[in-house]
């Protein structure tokens, strides 16, 4: 339920706050007086369009806020899931500035405009009188039926959707594998070509690396076993002196003396005939890897050759040898798909038509809900428009078969007589603006037995009424409000009259400028208003007496 509207620096609006009750809530003013604004506001913030010409002359930004208790598990669950607390309220504002974007915030936190509208869309419905026009469209009217028909509806609809998407791809496939298969022969020998290029070459993803290093060390051979010479003629010369064990064995040599003196030295003796050993293993290593390294011309030749084997591979099948591994299992596959072409696209036509039967059962169970509940329908909306003093109107939905899509094997158009002696038209070509609000209405009567959503506008659904008809379509708008929250503007006494809480909308000039106003009126104020609304600006004894009998309901 609405609980509270605020708005600040809104087109004409200064900064007003409408604090709403349960039941039927009437709103009322003279044209231009700003009603419109009040509707504009409320779907601005629940994440209708937003323009930059709304925010108030001379203002930076405008500011909606509406506050709502519900008491709907499904809408605390929408907003939980979006990491945001709740308890009883939701509290959605917008703020519109001149220099960005709009900011929208539920409970303080900023949400994108698709999940604001993915939120409210079950809070509050706005029906004015160009909205009947949705429901001229024969794809909304079979998605009312739909809705009408229940959850299990739904879910079937869903699993549907999920086959026809599925058998969609299949198809895809077919097509691609059967536009293929034209060229099938020349593909082939491509395909054989690079897979027998690829075994052929024995490489594996980590040959690469080693190959390279191998080649490098092989193509340096001769300065590699210059530098192992000189290493080790620095280690144990067998010509010099002056070579590395030559030294420490002199050093050993004088420590030996020193220690003869102290003994404290005998730990640097030590230290020093570990380095000696270890120079001594160093030196028999370079003298093994002497006798082994050697100058192979031959096998330089075939690493070269190996390298350019690779990098020719790499130019054609990827940068690296396991993109070419990747390329290889994929060519793999495709062969084996072109090789066993007709099994696969027999296979997969047999999945199709399991996946089309299926779908079709699907759809048959879809179809047979919708004729029950559009038969429930006809009567209820029938009786409906009897009560709205629809004489002699009838109404029929005709549901005809069609090729299966996403949305079943029907086709559903509503139509409707309003006079005797006429046939059944389609209901887009048929009702005049005021049976199109009445009939509307017996839609949302409906409707409202259904869904969870816990407040109605209606911005001037009377329009073209009079009389006895409005004071019908006062009863069931009052009738409506016993079930939900009601919000109405209306210019009709006859409906005025049976608001639980009255608003009146008002201009009015401060300083220079026009601002409008809202105040929520008392009795005697109402009686005023309405007895306006019966005899215009000069309120006369009669207009008065009337207002007092429509209040008191006579």
């Amino acid at each position: 339920m609405l609980l509270e509207l605020k708005i600040q620096n809104f087109a004409i609006i200064d900064d007003v706050t409408i604090e709403f009750t349960d039941g039927l809530n009437i709103l009322t003013g003279e044209t231009g007086s700003g009603k419109s604004i009040i509707i504009d506001a409320l779907s601005t913030v629940l994440g209708g369009k937003a323009y930059k010409e709304m925010i108030k002359a001379g203002c930076e930004s405008a500011y909606v806020e509406a506050v709502f208790s519900t008491s709907s598990e499904q809408i605390k669950n929408k907003i939980k899931n979006l990491g945001i607390e709740i308890e009883d309220l939701v509290v959605i504002n917008r703020i519109i500035k001149l220099d960005r974007p709009s900011i929208s915030r539920i409970n303080g936190a900023a949400v994108t405009l698709n999940v604001l509208n993915e939120i409210t869309e079950n809070l509050i419905d706005i029906f004015a009188q160009e909205e009947s026009q949705s429901l001229m469209d024969t794809k909304n009217q079979l998605k009312l039926l739909d809705f009408l028909c229940g959850k299990e509806q739904s879910e079937n609809l869903s699993i549907l959707e999920n086959l026809i998407n599925e058998i969609s791809l299949i198809r895809k496939k077919i097509d691609s594998l059967k536009d293929k298969s034209e060229n099938r022969e020349r593909e082939l020998d491509v395909l054989k070509y690079q897979i027998d290029e690829i075994d052929s070459s024995n490489l594996s993803p980590y040959d690469e690396e080693e190959l390279e290093q191998d080649y490098k060390k092989q193509n340096n051979m001769s300065e590699i076993i210059a530098h192992l010479n000189i290493a080790k003629e620095y280690l144990n010369s067998d010509y010099e002196n002056n070579d590395a064990l030559s030294i420490i064995d002199s050093a050993i040599g004088e420590m030996l003396n020193i220690s003869k003196y102290d003994e404290t030295y005998q730990d640097t003796i030590s230290e020093l005939e570990d380095i000696k050993y270890r120079i001594q293993d160093i030196s028999l290593y370079l003298n093994r890897k002497l006798s082994t390294e050697e100058v192979d011309e031959d096998n330089l030749r075939y690493l070269e050759s190996r390298l350019d084997l690779v990098n020719n591979l790499k130019k054609k099948y990827g940068n690296t040898l396991a993109d070419i591994e990747e390329f290889y299992s994929k060519t793999k596959e495709r062969l084996n798909e072109l090789e066993n072409l007709e099994s696969i696209l027999s296979n997969l036509q047999i999945k199709e038509e399991d996946l089309y039967k299926k779908a079709y059962e699907i759809a048959k169970n879809i179809s047979c809900k919708r004729k029950s509940t559009a038969k429930d329908l006809e009567l209820k909306l029938k009786s409906e428009m009897r009560d709205l003093n629809i004489k002699n109107s009838d109404f029929m939905i005709k549901i005809e078969e069609q090729n299966l899509t996403k949305n079943g094997i029907d086709n559903a158009e509503f139509f409707i007589k309003t006079n005797l002696g006429m046939n059944f038209l389609s209901l887009a070509k048929t009702a005049s603006g005021g049976e199109m609000s009445r009939i509307m209405l017996a839609f949302k009567s409906i409707i409202s037995n259904y869904d969870e959503i816990e407040t109605l506008i209606f911005d001037e659904i009377d329009t073209g009424l009079s009389g006895f008809t409005a004071n019908i379509v006062g009863k069931k708008i009052k009738e409506l409000s016993k079930k939900r929250q009601i919000i109405a503007i209306s210019h009709l006494p006859q409906i005025v009259a049976l608001g639980d809480s009255h608003f009146k909308i008002y201009k009015e000039e401060v300083g220079d400028k026009t601002v409008s106003n809202i105040l929520k009126l008392k009795n005697d104020e109402r009686i005023d208003e309405i007895a306006r609304l019966i005899g215009g600006p000069v309120i006369t004894d009669n207009t008065i007496k009337a207002a007092k009998e429509m209040l008191r309901g006579e």
